[in-house]
């Protein structure tokens, strides 16, 4: 019975440093370039970064890029995980090295700024009095917080129906 080839990963040493080159083209600081592949599933955003050798052009500046998902410069940050120029942190998921390819996958981590990680459940109605902490989005604006401040439905004016 003929053998099968046995293929050999190991972890490779993390890039410090990744800068956009050009449109999906970042360099590390050893010059070696990595090409992104964006994966968004539900309300996750994920990136493949595989090392690959391209021929590079001129380097873009980043108002040049136009709207862009990824940060244009990546940054190693204790605990596995980068600090994007947008300062968004990825995990790094895996980074492996098998035979000549290269390849890291990042997740992005939630914001600990954003809405989600401070919601509080809506309180329950008899106890909906005083300060309650909220975040919301307004159009244009990205989370805000707010103080909501609630009153016993018995002392609010009685709502008058408008005319139409």
């Amino acid at each position: 019975m003929g053998e099968l080839p046995f293929f050999r990963a190991h972890t490779a040493l993390h890039p410090d440093h990744l800068w956009i080159w050009e449109k999906a083209v970042y360099v590390d600081e050893n010059q070696r370039t990595w090409l992104p592949v964006t994966i968004e599933i539900e309300s996750s955003l994920q990136v493949l970064m595989r090392q690959e050798d391209v021929p590079l052009g001129d380097p873009v500046c980043p108002s040049q890029l136009g709207p862009y998902l990824l940060p244009v410069m990546w940054q190693l940050y204790p605990g596995r995980r980068y600090r994007g120029s947008d300062s968004s942190f990825w995990r790094i998921v895996y980074h492996i090295e098998a035979s000549d390819t290269e390849d890291m996958l990042l997740e992005q981590m939630p914001d600990p700024e954003s809405c989600s990680s401070h919601l509080l459940p809506p309180p329950e109605p008899h106890t909906c009095r005083g300060d309650v902490p909220a975040c919301v989005h307004l159009r244009g604006m990205g989370p805000t917080r707010l103080s909501l401040v609630f009153e016993p439905l018995d002392q609010l004016p009685p709502v008058v129906p408008a005319h139409t």
